[in-house]
């Protein structure tokens, strides 16, 4: 990141780009905002392609550089899938990254994509109300719920104890294999403190399967029923008091 201990009060400030940025402007944004230049690049050429659709001649184009070069930068761009979706979201305009007091506060658009390099249609991962913002590096538990094209598949509670949504994305790969996974709705994601989150989770088990016994099947997962987040919410308060 750029040296946050030079900024000052008078410094501070909001950088905002977009998927549509000119080349100069992405020159500009890496320059004060301290990502790097071949990162966002590489972010941006995936946003072009993959969410706003354009072709290679397009984006080649746009951002002054030979087909043959975008078809290169393109083998390369899948790794910066999840930046791509940080900074550019849906098409618009994102608030990137926010300095408040020398600290760079990050952004999360509200949907984010698991998308397959087989062809598979994207799965959409939606962020949903007092959902609470994805934790990375510490004890958690999630509540999620998986839909087809149509309707609920299954709810589903889990623990996490490095990065929740990077964990989401894996089982959207697995139970992609079994179910016409189409989206994903986020509904809890709430930190353990200094409690191993197999606790809140094993809570949140026995409490799910005496209610809705029926339901329950391995992996903890509950099909044929659709459980209210206040039900989560009850739960975690009577176990962390």
């Amino acid at each position: 990141m750029a040296n946050l201990n030079r900024m000052n009060e008078k410094e501070m400030m909001k950088m905002k780009i977009t998927m549509f940025a000119t080349m100069s402007e992405v020159r500009v944004f890496c320059s004060e905002s301290g990502y790097p230049f071949h990162d966002v690049n590489l972010a941006q050429i995936y946003a072009l392609y993959e969410m706003a659709g354009w072709r290679r001649a397009e984006i080649a184009d746009h951002l002054g550089y030979a087909v043959s070069t975008v078809s290169t930068k393109r083998s390369k761009m899948w790794d910066y899938a999840e930046l791509a979706e940080m900074l550019f979201g849906c098409g618009m305009a994102k608030e990137a990254v926010e300095i408040v007091e020398e600290a760079p506060i990050v952004v999360e658009p509200t949907t984010l994509y698991r998308k397959f390099k087989d062809g598979r249609p994207a799965v959409a991962m939606e962020f949903m109300p007092e959902c609470g913002a994805n934790i990375k590096g510490e004890e958690a538990v999630y509540f999620f719920k998986f839909y087809n094209a149509e309707s609920l598949e299954f709810n589903k509670v889990g623990t996490s104890a490095k990065d929740v949504v990077a964990r989401l994305r894996d089982e959207i790969g697995e139970y992609s294999k079994k179910f016409d996974i189409r989206r994903v709705e986020i509904h809890r994601i709430l930190s353990c403190g200094n409690r191993p989150a197999e606790g809140a989770e094993s809570a949140l088990r026995a409490e799910l399967i005496r209610q809705y016994p029926n339901a329950f099947r391995k992996n903890d997962r509950f099909f044929g029923v659709d459980i209210s987040p206040a039900v989560f919410d009850e739960i975690m308060h009577n176990y962390f008091g």
